[in-house]
């Protein structure tokens, strides 16, 4: 069962899923932001409008996603 914590990033969680399952027993933690550190610096290596390429901290980065997960929903074909 999904945690309803997240409940408001369901959009992005083909990339959460991706990045948590490559990670394996690396990290503890179910979700994707579960396992960020809250003084972490997240680098976004490509120009998307709206985004800096730079965000700090776990509590900025949780607020990127909410907005971008209002306005876009990822898919994913794991088959």
């Amino acid at each position: 069962m999904p945690n309803p914590k997240y409940a408001a990033y369901k959009a992005a969680d083909p990339y959460f899923k991706l990045v948590r399952e490559a990670l394996g027993d690396l990290v503890d933690g179910e979700h994707f932001f579960d396992i960020v550190a809250d003084d972490i610096i997240y680098e976004v290596l490509y120009d998307m409008p709206g985004w800096p390429r730079v965000i700090p901290g776990r509590a900025d980065l949780m607020a990127r996603f909410k907005g971008y997960c209002e306005s876009i929903e990822l898919h994913a074909d794991y088959g």
